[in-house]
C-alpha cells in the first residue's frame, strides 16, 4: 500500500507548500514527459494539451491565446511560440495548421490536422498511464477526493485570476492619468 503519513504540522499551509517541489517536479514534469510521447518539446506539449482544453470541438485556438496563456506558465517570446508552432505544422509532425482567421485579417488561427487529433488522443493515452502508476494503489475515495480538492483550488485560482482581470482596466487607467500628471507641464498643475 502506498504511504498514508498525515501532514507533518498543524501549518496545513506550509505542508503543501513542502509539496511544491514534488508536485511540480516529479509528477507535473513526469506527465510532460510522458505527454511528449518522445517526440515534442516542453512548449508543444504545452500548446496541444491546451489547444485540447481550450479549443472547443473544433480543437482550434486564435494565435495570440495560445502565445497569452503560454507567456502565463513560460518565459517565453512571441518568436519562441512561432518556432514551436512552425516544428508542429511542418512535417513529419503536421499535427496542425497555422491559417487566417476569417473573423480578422491580421490574426492567425491554429487548428489541429487529423493526425494532431490522433496524436493529442495517444497524449492522453499515455497521461492516463502516467496517472494510474500514481492512483493504483490508493483507495478509490481518496482518489475522488484528491480531484475534488484539486479542482477546487483551481478554481479559487480561476475566480483569483478573473477578478484580477476585471480590476485591472481600472488600474491601467488610474496609471495612465498619474503618468498625464507627472508628465504634464507644472504650469497646470
Amino acid at each position: 500500500m502506498g504511504d498514508t503519513t498525515l501532514p507533518k504540522s498543524d501549518d496545513l499551509a506550509t505542508d503543501l507548500l513542502n509539496l511544491f517541489l514534488p508536485i511540480h517536479y516529479r509528477i507535473g514534469v513526469g506527465f510532460e514527459e510522458a505527454l511528449r510521447c518522445g517526440q515534442l518539446s516542453r512548449k508543444q506539449v504545452a500548446i496541444l494539451w491546451l489547444m485540447r482544453a481550450e479549443g472547443g470541438p473544433e480543437g482550434s485556438m486564435r494565435r495570440k491565446d495560445i502565445e497569452r496563456l503560454l507567456a502565463s506558465w513560460f518565459e517565453t517570446s512571441s518568436s519562441t511560440i512561432t518556432r514551436a508552432l512552425a516544428a508542429l505544422a511542418r512535417a513529419p509532425l503536421k499535427l496542425v495548421r497555422v491559417v487566417g482567421d476569417r473573423d480578422s485579417g491580421r490574426e492567425k488561427r491554429v487548428v489541429l490536422t487529423a493526425k494532431g487529433e490522433l496524436f493529442l488522443s495517444d497524449m492522453a493515452t499515455e497521461g492516463r498511464t502516467f496517472t494510474r502508476k500514481l492512483l493504483d494503489n490508493m483507495p478509490q475515495a481518496e482518489v475522488r477526493e484528491m480531484v475534488r480538492l484539486m479542482q477546487k483550488a483551481i478554481n479559487v485560482l480561476e475566480q483569483e485570476e478573473e477578478e484580477k482581470n476585471a480590476r485591472a482596466p481600472r488600474a491601467g487607467k488610474q496609471k495612465l492619468v498619474a503618468l498625464r500628471r507627472e508628465t504634464r507641464p507644472r504650469s497646470l498643475l
